[in-house]
This record gives C-alpha cells, sequence and structure tokens, in this order.
C-alpha cells in the first residue's frame, strides 16, 4: 500500500507514525555522520603533513622552494653564517634570487659578504675557499 503512494503522500503518513519517524530521522542523523566522516578522510588525505607539523623545518619537503635554496639554508646554518651573497646565475633567476632572500631571512644579505653562495657550474673567482658543498649549491669564503 505503501508502495503506491507518492514522496508527499508518504512522508505525511510517516509523519502520523511517531516511532517510525523517529526512526527515520535518527537513520538520517547517522548516515549523514557516516557520509561525513568518510568525505572528510577523502578530501583532506592529501593535506596533513606526514612529519610532525610542530617541528622546525617540517614543512620544508612539502613546500614548493627550490631545492637550491633549501640547501643555501642547510649551508649557511651548519657554517654559522651572520651575512652572505650569491653569485650571478643565482641572482639572475629572479625566483630562486627572492626566495633565498626570504627563506635565510635571520641571516642577511650583504653585497660585501666574504660568503658566497654559488651553483656547482659555476666558476667563482680566485681567492675563495670552498667551506661546505651540496648536490647543487657550494658555500666560499672569499677574503
Amino acid at each position: 500500500m505503501i508502495i503506491f503512494l507518492k514522496p508527499k503522500a508518504l512522508v505525511l503518513k510517516l509523519a502520523k507514525n511517531k516511532k517510525m519517524s523517529w526512526l527515520l530521522t535518527i537513520a538520517t542523523c547517522l548516515l549523514a555522520i557516516i557520509l561525513y566522516v568518510n568525505l572528510g578522510k577523502f578530501l583532506l588525505r592529501d593535506i596533513f603533513i606526514k612529519e610532525n607539523p610542530f617541528v622546525v623545518g617540517a614543512g620544508y619537503k612539502v613546500s614548493y622552494l627550490p631545492s637550491e635554496v633549501i640547501s643555501m639554508k642547510g649551508l649557511a646554518t651548519k657554517a654559522k653564517v651572520a651575512d652572505f651573497r650569491v653569485s650571478d646565475l643565482i641572482n639572475a633567476d629572479e625566483s630562486r634570487h627572492q626566495r633565498a632572500f626570504e627563506f635565510l631571512y635571520p641571516i642577511r644579505v650583504n653585497s660585501q659578504s666574504k660568503f658566497l653562495f654559488a651553483m656547482q657550474e659555476e666558476k667563482v673567482s680566485f681567492g675563495c675557499v670552498e667551506i661546505e658543498r651540496d648536490d647543487k649549491i657550494i658555500l666560499y669564503y672569499c677574503k
């Protein structure tokens, strides 16, 4: 008998039966909660940082920084550099140049600095001694 009723008539019939309306309400709420939880896991699974987000440097690996800039930070921290300058090749690429200045912030940029960051394929001027080396970046001390 209920099968042949229109949806509006079915809702009215269920509304008259209080037990049935409570069961329908509870079932709808449970279904909504289950869908919300599962959809949330699906949408957010790639956003979470797999490492502890409160550790210093946790976001470096998932950031959009060039690997050279991250290497510069590591080399500068390891060598305890107070200020630095960059080579012509790094200076020519505005994106890498600007990101390096921002990412290494507590360490100041100084055009007269004795510490020079250069790419491995670059030739540096005479009188510069290599301090540290990474995959693509070399830190020099120039007199």
